[in-house]
């Protein structure tokens, strides 16, 4: 596979263990406290944006563009950083309690790039 099919190839598994997982997370909170759904909603979304960003970013750098890939990887670093920090800011200053399922569906997104990586990595053998 060309690199860009790779990539392409990626984000669609790793889009539809996300969608499969979140689905499943989704309805866990429904039938037990769903207080904290928009939460661990928002972490889990924000995960799966920063993630998009990272990826891209990165495959831009390392397609060999003319532009100083420090700058534009370190910019895409603190953008994402600041981004969750803002986000996790506001939702503490609501209530503090709410920052666990916010913490909890940004984790859950590494769940998703895993169980991609145990998939590939049966694919690949």
């Amino acid at each position: 596979m060309k690199k860009a099919e790779e990539l392409s190839y990626m984000i669609r598994k790793i889009t539809y263990i996300d969608i499969l997982m979140m689905t499943i997370i989704l309805i866990a909170f429904f039938t037990s406290n769903n207080k904290y759904i928009l939460f661990f909603l928002l972490g889990y979304i924000l995960a799966i944006i920063n993630f998009y960003i990272n990826t891209y970013t990165i495959n831009y750098v390392f397609l060999g563009k003319n532009i100083n890939r420090t700058y534009l990887v370190s910019l895409s670093y603190f953008f994402r950083i600041i981004l969750a920090a803002i986000i996790g800011t506001l939702i503490f200053k609501h209530n503090k309690l709410n920052v666990i399922p916010y913490i909890l569906g940004y984790n859950a997104h590494y769940i998703s790039i895993l169980i991609y990586s145990l998939q590939n990595k049966d694919e690949r053998m």
